[in-house]
């Protein structure tokens, strides 16, 4: 996706759409919508072979938002991220596949809420040098938690309604997000005492 973003930020300037200098901006924008668009895709295609497709897209809705403003691990190159993409909605919709029992349901619930204090106390976690500035920070945090608590929310409403895999893409994506959170702030603090010593 980089290479492709590269391609047509340059095509847009060739051919006089954008400006020299703007070029790493559009750059930067077009890696991130090729991004979503191709893990809607991926959602999609995952749903369907599944047969869990509302299930996926709500994982893939949740996951995408809480990503965005949440922060947390992020793999350190192109393939790993691509790698990591592919096992992640795989997994989601094979686990979305195996939901059947009550007690499933009441255990993902229970992993969902333990989880997301993580996401409430510690978003945004920066990574990979995105540091944000401390306003940034301000905004990106009030943002997760209401996103945290926004999609908390539907997860028990689809829940008391039975539309269980809606609630389960729900509860995987803020499950899988808490654990981005703690493998960040792990990763940060094991960086941080490197550049000490």
């Amino acid at each position: 996706m980089l290479a492709l973003s590269w391609k047509a930020a340059n095509r847009m300037f060739n051919k006089g759409y954008i400006e020299k200098e703007n070029i790493p901006v559009y750059q930067y924008g077009l890696f991130w919508l090729f991004n979503i668009i191709e893990f809607l895709l991926l959602s999609v295609c995952t749903g369907l072979i599944f047969n869990v497709l509302w299930g996926n897209i709500a994982f893939f809705a949740s996951f995408m938002l809480l990503r965005i403003f949440g922060g947390g691990y992020h793999a350190n190159t192109e393939l790993k991220c691509q790698i990591s993409s592919v096992s992640i909605f795989t997994l989601s919709a094979l686990t979305l596949k195996c939901i059947s029992s009550p007690t499933t349901i009441i255990i993902m619930l229970i992993t969902e809420l333990f989880f997301s204090i993580f996401i409430i106390s510690f978003s945004p976690v920066d990574f990979s040098g995105q540091e944000l500035s401390p306003e940034e920070k301000g905004v990106y945090s009030r943002l997760s938690r209401w996103i945290c608590v926004i999609l908390i929310t539907l997860s028990i409403i689809f829940m008391v309604l039975r539309f269980d895999k809606i609630f389960a893409g729900i509860s995987i994506a803020l499950t899988l997000q808490g654990v981005l959170i703690i493998l960040g702030l792990i990763v940060n603090f094991a960086k941080s005492k490197k550049t000490i010593k």
